[in-house]
């Protein structure tokens, strides 16, 4: 009876170290499959953060690529309104010199007429110099 009993406390203690190791396996496997899941979602947590790192990068090159933009745009702008300025000096630039252009061609026609007008009354002075030269050789022939 004696021995019967060590049997069943042997088996009991078998038992229960078999149980014991089954349960330290399974504890071991669960913590291993924990630290697994800790490490995926480690792993996860940086290439989301990492994905979230470069989207902040390139948010931030579009914010300098936008303000350089905006300052181009601006100067830009200037140019045209710089441009369109001389552009109306040169136009009233122009018309002034059209203008005084047309004022000295009136001059100029003026000018020209009142030439013609003295050269026709410097032809009839000299053509009545020529008739009196000619009356005073006249009177000059019949004086002496």
């Amino acid at each position: 009876r004696l021995d019967n009993v060590n049997k069943k406390a042997r088996f009991l203690k078998r038992a229960v170290e078999l149980a014991h190791t089954a349960a330290v396996e399974r504890l071991r496997e669960a913590q291993r499959q924990e630290e697994e899941r800790n490490q995926k979602e480690r792993d996860e947590k940086t290439a989301v953060e990492q994905q979230l790192m470069d989207a902040l990068k390139k948010l931030e090159e579009l914010r300098q690529t936008h303000h350089l933009l905006e300052d181009q745009l601006q100067e830009t702008e200037q140019k045209l309104i710089d441009a369109n300025t001389e552009k109306l000096k040169l136009e009233v630039d122009k018309e002034r010199s059209e203008t005084q252009c047309a004022s000295l061609e009136d001059k100029l026609n003026t000018a020209n007429e009142t030439i013609s007008q003295e050269r026709e009354k410097v032809g009839g002075l000299e053509e009545k110099v020529s008739d009196l030269n000619n009356q005073a050789e006249d009177l000059q022939m019949q004086i002496g």
